[in-house]
Formats: structure tokens, sequence, C-alpha cells
């Protein structure tokens, strides 16, 4: 509301109470619809801050629902993983242990051959180190050395 000067100096003129009052009426007014609008304007930014909030709220739930579908996607592709590695070792273990039945006579054969030659080369190691030459890693170390 606003003062109309001309009217209270005419108002003051013939009755300087009854100004007064009037004048003391519109302060008052205005200081009640500064407050409204001050309480008008903190309600308005606790509701923004309200919804602000909510929708901070929301970002988060889905954000925490999509790392959890993400994680489970990954726990099962694991698993899926684990699955596919556990049957090529069981198809790789039956694969050797067919051959092994098919072949039978031949992996003995070999496996005889191989328990031959380590036991020779052991033995030839061990009567070189017995006669005092170098053993194997020097000859290596030396081979290495003069290689450089």
């Amino acid at each position: 509301m606003s003062v109309d000067v001309e009217a209270v100096a005419h108002l003051a003129s013939r009755d300087r109470r009854l100004a007064r009052q009037v004048l003391s009426t519109q302060h008052a007014q205005a200081a009640e619809e500064a407050r409204i609008a001050a309480a008008d304007a903190a309600m308005q930014r606790q509701l923004q801050a309200a919804e602000r909030q909510q929708h901070l709220a929301a970002q988060t739930r889905t954000t925490q629902r999509r790392e959890a579908e993400e994680r489970a996607a990954d726990q099962q592709a694991r698993a899926r993983a684990a699955r596919q590695r556990a049957a090529r070792w069981r198809h790789r273990a039956a694969s050797l242990v067919g051959y092994v039945r098919g072949h039978a006579d031949d992996v003995y054969a070999a496996t005889m051959y191989v328990l031959a030659v380590v036991g020779a080369v052991y033995g030839q190691i061990t009567a070189a180190q017995a006669r005092g030459w170098p053993s194997q890693p020097r000859l290596l170390t030396t081979w290495c050395a003069i290689a450089e």
C-alpha cells in the first residue's frame, strides 16, 4: 500500500493524531507485507532445497541401482568364465586320459625313455662334480660371460 502524501498532509493539517495513526497503520502494513514477502522467499528457498535433495536422492538411488546391476553382470560374467575354464580343463584332462588309454604302449615307452635320459644326464653331472669339474650353473654363467 502506498502513502498518498497529499492526503496525509491535508489530514495532518486538520488532525495530527489521526494522521499519525494513518501513517503508523500504513507503516505497520508495509512492515507486515515485507515480513510476508521474506517468509515467502524463505519458504521458496526451502522448497527449492527440498526439491534438490529429492532430485539428488533419486540420482543416488539410480546410481546405486545401476552399480548393483553392473556388479551382478560382472559376477555373472566371472562365473560364466570360470565355468568355461573348468569345462576346458575337464576337456583337456579327458583328452589326455583318452590319449593315454588309446596309446598306452607308446606312453609307457616314452616315459621309460625320458626316465633313462634323465638318469643318464643326472649321472653325468654327478660324475663331473665328483671329478671337480664345474657344475652346470657355472658353465652357463661362464658361457654367458664369454658370449657378452
